[in-house]
């Protein structure tokens, strides 16, 4: 799977990020722990802050998502109550977790102390919630980028298109026109032959995009119906070489 498809798929993406982020937090804070000197047992303290703090992010998601289309006063307003709101229960829960299972049951004397520190618990939450709206306005952006191309390359297909109709009525009436002459000259036969070589030239156009690319030998067959019809028009003023490898004959073009 490459970058663009991940990034198309968000659900995955989402969760590749939102494991990946929980996951470099914790190893982060083991680092860290090094320097405090704790013991071995508190890695499971680790990985259960990590793990609660992805639990409780993660109805920020949908929460995000239903909140989406306010206006960006009361978005920043619900984002920072949200984030505050996570933030604090997760820092109390860490706080207890802390004294439950390391400190093997011990509680602090003033109750205050589970609230302590649980300002850096608000920050990693708004972090978490900044990269979020930040990652899906990027996909946004390449969503509309993507839209843009696509429009330019419709507007780029008709303009070829419209170009294509502009020109192939001329030759029609010069066609048209020698024709006509031939009739009036009575040369039934010859205006017979330009008229059935029209008629699989038109079909052939009208049955062929000339926006796609479409092997050599098929375009040398479209040049030599119109060349056949010019060549009835100018007779012997008229003379055509072709000098094409197999090879070069199954290259596309446009």
């Amino acid at each position: 799977m490459n970058v663009q498809t991940l990034l198309d798929d968000r659900k995955k993406f989402f969760w590749i990020l939102h494991i990946v982020g929980w996951c470099s937090f914790a190893l982060v804070h083991y680092i860290g722990s090094f320097v405090d000197n704790f013991r071995d047992s508190y890695i499971f303290i680790i990985i259960s802050d990590a793990y609660i703090g992805a639990m409780l992010t993660l109805p920020l998601r949908y929460l995000y998502q239903k909140v989406w289309e306010m206006t960006p006063t009361k978005l920043i307003v619900t984002i920072l109550s949200a984030s505050f709101v996570v933030g604090i229960t997760w820092g109390v829960i860490k706080r207890f977790s802390f004294f439950e299972f390391y400190k093997f049951g011990s509680h602090p004397e003033d109750w205050t102390y589970y609230f302590h520190n649980t300002l850096g618990s608000f920050y990693i939450v708004l972090c978490w919630s900044g990269l979020y709206f930040g990652i899906k306005y990027y996909q946004m952006l390449q969503k509309e980028r993507q839209k843009v191309l696509t429009a330019a390359n419709m507007a780029n297909q008709a303009q070829l298109k419209m170009l294509r109709y502009q020109l192939n009525p001329h030759f029609l009436f010069n066609t048209l026109n020698a024709i006509s002459t031939l009739i009036m000259c009575e040369e039934n036969n010859t205006a017979n032959r330009m008229v059935s070589k029209l008629s699989e030239f038109l079909r052939h156009s009208l049955h062929t995009d000339p926006i796609k690319k479409v092997p050599l030998k098929q375009e040398i067959k479209a040049l030599s119906l119109y060349l056949e019809i010019e060549k009835i028009r100018f007779e012997d003023r008229l003379t055509v070489n072709w000098k094409v490898s197999e090879d070069a004959e199954q290259a596309l073009v446009s």
